[in-house]
């Protein structure tokens, strides 16, 4: 409704749940402008209070920002961060790095510099013929032409809109932001003028002016009403304002030229489909072996690996993989096999029969009732990396996809990144760059880079499945190991389960 009216441009939400969460979706990326959305009830307690306030249930924290990232929706902390989002995408839009900043005070410029890199901005240099201006308009000489500009003794309110006016036409910047210390009431109707100046600068330029007026509360609530453009109230919020608008163009830019990626066939689809659906038929229960049967159907490649009922079957199969081993546990009763001793990693062949009779006697003990079905044995592939892959159904959002830390830290950091399956390749780049130990993936000294068009694609297959596959209801790779670029990589281990 608000993206049809034609007046709207900027919308604000303060939500507490989400029912249908795919429309919501398809709305929030159909607004012709930008979205600013506060989330509460992303706790245990918000959730019991917003349930005898709305009857709400709490929808899934980090799925919500995922799609948040995803739909290019400017998601802030608390109410004051979304007034600010507003005005700063009420502004034009920042569209890059370069910032100029004007100050009447010289605390207020340090502290803009020391932002502007807090918040990734470059601070270019004031364009020629700017210092000559500033210099033949001081009566002390104590201004130094540089970026942030401090105005020092400078005290002419035409001087001011002259300067931004020249920083503006220079071609030198994304944006600018002037630091207004008032002096007095007798600078009111100057300033005032002044701002109106701004407003159609902006206009005329297409460069986001944001203005810090810094004054008595009283004195800054009326110079709001009468400005005519958005006001900030202090320098951190007019940085973080531009830092939010930069941000968000960005992301824009980017989201217009993406593609969607579905790799996989209709054949490998419905090879997929046609496997769960005799598992689920004659009521077999789920193993990390049926996860590699689908992954191999969607031509992931899983290290090379046989199956084994008993220990001596075990030593068969081992000494036909040959090389260094991986022993484990098959039970579809035990989900971290680690955890009970059900995983022996560097074996030879001739230690496999032994391990295994050991293996089962441990996790008997561990896990009396758990149902042992025999063995797993797989080459052992070392690596670069270990990644953690994953789909899932969300109740709310529909099929998912994540990527982030591997191996036996993964719950324990929680270092990861979601989105709405399918997925675009500005999606899976997004993802890529928002999981922190990711950084790892890159080369590094005498560590070559790791193979990251593998894991995307890898990415995009398993979000296509989750898309056209609804009855799986989820399937965790942990660990993919990455090897070096190149040279692709292997699944090591996963699990799967289906919708009943």
């Amino acid at each position: 409704y608000l993206g049809s009216d034609g007046r709207t441009t900027v919308a604000c939400l303060y939500l507490e749940d989400v029912k249908d969460g795919r429309a919501f979706y398809r709305a929030a990326r159909g607004f012709p402008g930008p979205v600013v959305v506060q989330k509460s009830n992303t706790t245990s307690l918000g959730a019991s209070i917003a349930q005898t306030h709305t009857a709400s249930l709490a929808v899934d924290d980090a799925v919500f920002d995922g799609m948040c990232r995803q739909a290019n929706l400017v998601r802030v902390p608390d109410m004051k961060s979304m007034l600010t989002g507003a005005m700063a995408l009420a502004l034009p839009p920042m569209k890059g790095r370069r910032l100029g900043v004007i100050s009447r005070s010289g605390g207020h410029a340090v502290i803009a510099a020391d932002l502007a890199a807090e918040f990734g901005f470059e601070l270019p240099p004031l364009p020629s013929g700017l210092a000559g201006y500033v210099q033949a308009h001081t009566r002390a000489g104590v201004i130094r032409p540089i970026n942030p500009l401090d105005l020092g003794d400078l005290f002419d309110f035409d001087v001011y809109v002259e300067l931004t006016r020249q920083m503006a036409a220079s071609g030198q910047f994304d944006g600018l932001a002037f630091l207004h210390v008032f002096a007095s009431t007798l600078e009111y109707e100057q300033s005032l003028r002044m701002a109106h100046a701004f407003r159609d600068l902006a206009a005329e330029s297409g460069l986001p002016i944001a203005i810090c007026f810094m004054a008595d509360a009283l004195t800054l609530v009326r110079f709001k009403r009468e400005a005519g453009i958005p006001v900030f109230a202090s320098p951190e919020d007019t940085i973080r304002a531009l830092g939010l608008s930069r941000d968000h163009c960005v992301r824009k830019a980017l989201k217009k030229d993406e593609v969607v990626q579905r790799p996989l066939t209709g054949a490998q689809v419905d090879g997929v489909r046609a496997f769960l659906a005799g598992r689920r038929a004659d009521g077999s229960p789920l193993t990390g072996v049926d996860a590699f049967r689908v992954l191999e159907l969607i031509d992931v490649p899983v290290a090379p690996y046989a199956v084994a009922a008993s220990p001596a079957e075990a030593a068969l199969r081992a000494r036909t993989l040959g090389g260094s081993l991986v022993l484990k546990l098959l039970s579809s009763d035990v989900s971290h096999k680690s955890e009970v001793g059900g995983v022996v990693v560097g074996l030879t062949p001739d230690e496999v029969e032994a391990e295994a009779t050991r293996m089962n006697a441990r996790v008997h003990d561990v896990l009396p009732g758990a149902r042992l079905e025999g063995f797993v044995v797989q080459q052992r592939v070392r690596g670069l990396r270990e990644v953690l892959l994953g789909v899932r159904q969300d109740p709310t959002f529909g099929p998912m996809v994540v990527t982030g830390l591997g191996g036996i830290y993964t719950e324990l950091f929680k270092d990861v990144s979601i989105r709405l399956a399918p997925i675009s390749d500005v999606d899976a780049d997004a993802m890529i760059g928002e999981v922190v130990s990711f950084k790892a993936l890159r080369p590094w000294r005498n560590v070559p880079a790791s193979d990251v068009p593998f894991l995307k694609d890898v990415l995009y297959r398993l979000a296509h499945l989750a898309a056209e596959v609804p009855e799986l209801r989820d399937l965790e790779i942990n660990p993919l190991r990455v090897l070096k670029e190149g040279h692709r990589g292997w699944v090591l281990d996963a699990r799967l389960t289906v919708a009943p």
